[in-house]
C-alpha cells in the first residue's frame, strides 16, 4: 500500500485525468434514491409555508430557516448525485481534472455538514430571545450560518495544500486530506451537540423562570421543544456515518453490508429535520394534515378535510401569532 501511494504521489498531479467508474453505478444509485426523495419532499414542505405568509412570518426565523435553508444546502450533492446517476446509467465514465473532481467531491461535502447544522443559529438566536429578553432582527440567524458556511468552506479547500492524493470510489484519484476529513466531522458533531445543549439550557429556563401569561407560555414551551428536536435529528442519523469512520481511519472491520447501506440514513436528513420540528407544533401539524388529506390520493376523505380546516382555522390560525415572540 506504503508503494503504491507513492507512485500516486509522484505519477499524479491536480490536471491530471480522473473518471467515476461505473462501478460506482449501484451505490449512487442508492444514495441518490434516498437524498433524492428527501430533497423533494424538503421542497414541497418549502411551497407548504410559502404558501401560508401567516406561518412563514410566525416561523420565519426558526423553523422556516431550517427548512429552507436545508434544501438550499442540500441541492449541490443533489446535482452532482444527478449527474453521476445519468451519465453512469448512460454506460459513460464521467471524466475531469483531480482538481475539478477534487473541488467538486469537498464542497459537497461541506455544504451537507452547512445543511445539518442549521439548527445552531436558531438556537442561538432564541437563547438571546427567550432568556436573555433582548430583540434580534430575524436575519441574525442568516449572518450566524454564514460564518458558519465560510468555516465549512475553508475546510474543503485545505484539502488541496494538506492532502494527498489517494484512490477514492466516486473519484478514481483525488486529492484528500483525512485530518480535514475528521475536523469536518467533529465539527459538525461538535455544533450539533452545542445546538442541543442551547436547547436544553432554554427549555429548563423556560419550564422553570418564564412566568408569563399561560397560553404565552405554552406555546414557548411547544416551539423551544420542537427545536430540541430539530437539533437532535441530525446527530441521530449521523450515528452510523460516525461508527463506519472507524473503519475509514483506524481499520476495523465492519460488516459490508453495513459500510454500503446503513451510512446512507445521513441522506434522510433533508426530510427529518424540518419535519421533526414540524410535526411536533399543532399549528403547523394541523395544516400539513389538512394538507394530505385534501390531495386527490384522498378523495373520498373530504368532510374530515373541512373539519380540520374549520378547526385549524378557528383555532390554530389566530393563535400561531403568539409563536412569533417565543
Amino acid at each position: 500500500m506504503v508503494h503504491k501511494e507513492r507512485i500516486i504521489e509522484n505519477n499524479i498531479s491536480l490536471d491530471s485525468i480522473t473518471t467515476t467508474p461505473l462501478t460506482y453505478r449501484d451505490r449512487i444509485t442508492f444514495e441518490f434514491c434516498v437524498y433524492g426523495t428527501c430533497v423533494v419532499f424538503n421542497l414541497f414542505l418549502c411551497i407548504f409555508f410559502i404558501c401560508r405568509p401567516h406561518l412563514l412570518r410566525t416561523f420565519k426565523p426558526t423553523i422556516f430557516f431550517v427548512t429552507f435553508g436545508t434544501f438550499v444546502f442540500s441541492l449541490p450533492l443533489f446535482f452532482l448525485q444527478s449527474y453521476l446517476v445519468v451519465s453512469l446509467w448512460s454506460l459513460v465514465e464521467p471524466r475531469y481534472t483531480v482538481a475539478v473532481c477534487t473541488f467538486v467531491k469537498c464542497i459537497t461535502s461541506s455544504t451537507t455538514s452547512c445543511a445539518q447544522v442549521l439548527p445552531l443559529p436558531v438556537a442561538i438566536y432564541r437563547y438571546f430571545i427567550v432568556v436573555k429578553n433582548k430583540k434580534l432582527p430575524s436575519w441574525f440567524v442568516f449572518v450566524v450560518h454564514l460564518f458558519i458556511s465560510i468555516l465549512f468552506i475553508v475546510i474543503a479547500l485545505l484539502n488541496f495544500p494538506l492532502g494527498q492524493f489517494e484512490i477514492n470510489d466516486q473519484c478514481s484519484i483525488l486529492r484528500f486530506s483525512k485530518a480535514m476529513e475528521a475536523v469536518r466531522i467533529s465539527l459538525t458533531l461538535g455544533l450539533n451537540l452545542f445546538a442541543v445543549f442551547i436547547n436544553v439550557a432554554i427549555y429548563n429556563y423556560v419550564k422553570k423562570y418564564d412566568n408569563r401569561n399561560v397560553d404565552v407560555h405554552r406555546r414557548r414551551v411547544q416551539l423551544t421543544y420542537s427545536m430540541l428536536l430539530q437539533s437532535m435529528i441530525p446527530i441521530l442519523v449521523s450515528i452510523p456515518l460516525l461508527v463506519g469512520s472507524f473503519d475509514f481511519y483506524f481499520g476495523y472491520t465492519l460488516p459490508s453490508g453495513f459500510t454500503s447501506r446503513w451510512y446512507a440514513t445521513t441522506f434522510l436528513s433533508p426530510f427529518l429535520t424540518p419535519i421533526s420540528s414540524m410535526l411536533s407544533l399543532r399549528a403547523i401539524r394541523h395544516e400539513l394534515l389538512s394538507v394530505f388529506l385534501s390531495s386527490s390520493l384522498f378523495a373520498g376523505t373530504r368532510k374530515i378535510t373541512n373539519l380540520v380546516s374549520k378547526t385549524s382555522k378557528t383555532n390554530v390560525v389566530p393563535q400561531s401569532s403568539d409563536y412569533s415572540s417565543a
